[in-house]
């Protein structure tokens, strides 16, 4: 069953979308290329699958086309293809070489003139199903002059119930809005063109009044066609919704009332300058209206969760046994849905008083001092289910040199033909996917023209494994004076 209320409200309604996500969009009606062409497009929605890649063959030669990854939640770009049938493959490799890969579906799919051909990879990746969409570029010719936008409307959510979508302009309330369509899973709407403006979305249960979900403001602000898909909210947030907004790539709007949750890892280490430090710390958020306190975060660990509101913090730190004030007025941001872990150190550096460059005044060859400072980096978790790959988020805390080399090593391998590597820069983080399979985990620094060892260790992902941080710190216990160790980015 698929109902559309309202079509009169396209007289009034009008969200901003990135100028940038419109240039690529599909056009039609252009003369000079009398070509007949259509397009593919693959979504994402299976939340535990990996980055997918479509493999596509026209059956007419030996090649094929192969485009990827997608990540849940994400699409491909529009791939255009010569009118006919093909057969697709949808795919994952099993290391980074692309001729062995694993099909995880099979379809085939006509290409029509001037229409996109959406294939939805939903549900579970192990029994997931592939949903087709034929959807005509719509003609523009007129929209620009008339400040029109194009949108249809789609229901990927595996929950079975009948859904409600309304839409109000930026400025108004739910009160104000208008229902614009009823859907079942799977359904999507016809196209609306509708006027250029700011909108709000809101979805309830059928013929319900209660808000389920509700967008941030999202300015349409130019020509364009795009789909509004619902789908099962894969962040940390209450509602069981959230929204992509696609085009040639998809922009995800979770309910803006959704909560956050919030992490502290304690790297700060002792030190002369701060002898009021125990090796345990509180941290206080406070906002307008709102204050949190995570407790006792001994050194070397991670608090337990802490579920906040949404919003902007000013952070305080604070030693757990004497209430001494270590630091405080760090800005944290903590957008809706999301899962961010901070990361407290201290930081030690030469003093330069005078600023000549000089921190050895009386040439005794020895810095005359060193300053201590209490510093954040602020990470946000992966929420992913994937059991075929999984996220390593590097968080490198050393500062002695300005970036390190870490080497995920297999079994047929060694450091030189790693097919997994990264560079991460000191004080920073960064992330690599890494297939099922056990790993020896080099971190190598460059002293001069010396490769150093900084750390080792054996690393083992398998389909129950989690996302992980690497966290590479200065360590007194370590042989080499570094450590690195693993911990899992969500807990309990």
């Amino acid at each position: 069953m698929l109902k559309i209320f309202n079509p009169e409200m396209s007289a009034w309604l009008k969200i901003t979308i990135p100028l940038a996500l419109l240039l690529g969009m599909v056009g039609c009606n252009d003369d000079s290329d009398s070509t007949s062409s259509g397009y593919l497009q693959l979504y994402n929605v299976s939340q535990n699958s990996p980055g997918l890649y479509l493999v596509i063959d026209d059956n007419d030669d030996d090649d094929e086309e192969i485009v990827g990854a997608v990540y849940q939640g994400k699409v491909s770009s529009h791939i255009e293809l010569d009118a006919g049938s093909y057969d697709i493959e949808v795919a994952w490799p099993e290391d980074d070489e692309l001729d062995d890969m694993t099909i995880l579906s099979q379809t085939s799919s006509t290409i029509v003139n001037d229409t996109i051909e959406l294939i939805v990879f939903a549900e579970d990746v192990e029994e997931a199903s592939l949903i087709h969409y034929s959807i005509p570029v719509v003609s523009d010719d007129d929209d620009e002059d008339d400040e029109l936008f194009n949108l249809r409307l789609l229901n990927l959510n595996t929950n079975q119930s009948t859904i409600d979508i309304y839409m109000s302009k930026a400025d108004e309330t739910f009160n104000e809005s208008g229902m614009v369509a009823q859907l079942n899973y799977k359904d999507l709407t016809d196209n609306q063109k509708i006027d250029q403006d700011e909108y709000v979305f809101y979805i309830t249960a059928e013929g319900s009044s209660e808000i389920l979900y509700q967008s941030e403001e999202i300015d349409f602000a130019y020509v364009g066609q795009f789909i509004l898909a619902v789908r099962e909210n894969d962040g940390i947030g209450e509602s069981p919704y959230t929204v992509d907004l696609l085009s040639h790539y998809a922009l995800n709007y979770p309910d803006t009332n959704s909560i956050s949750r919030l992490s502290v890892y304690n790297a700060v280490t002792q030190h002369e300058q701060i002898p009021e430090y125990s090796d345990q710390v509180d941290v206080t958020l406070q906002s307008v209206g709102d204050v949190f306190t995570i407790e006792n975060i001994a050194f070397e660990n991670f608090s337990l969760p802490l579920e906040v509101s949404s919003g902007d913090y000013s952070v305080k730190v604070s030693d757990s046994d004497s209430q001494s004030l270590l630091v405080e007025n760090h800005l944290l941001s903590l957008e809706p849905n999301t899962d961010k872990t901070v990361f407290l150190y201290s930081l030690e550096t030469e003093v330069d008083d005078d600023g000549d460059g000089d921190v050895d005044e009386d040439g005794d060859g020895v810095v005359d001092e060193y300053e201590v400072t209490l510093n954040s980096l602020v990470v946000e978790n992966s929420t992913s289910e994937s059991i075929y790959e999984h996220q390593i988020k590097v968080v490198n805390l050393i500062d002695d040199f300005s970036s390190v080399s870490v080497y995920f090593v297999k079994s047929n391998e060694n450091i030189e033909t790693a097919d997994y590597q990264l560079s991460a820069s000191s004080l920073s983080e960064k992330n690599i996917y890494l297939k099922n399979n056990s790993y020896n985990v080099y971190v190598i620094a460059k002293d001069n023209t010396t490769d150093l060892i900084l750390s080792y260790s054996i690393l083992t992902l398998d389909e129950n494994s989690n996302e992980q941080f690497l966290v590479l710190d200065e360590s007194d216990s370590s042989d080499t004076g570094y450590s690195a160790s693993f911990f899992a980015q969500q807990r309990n």
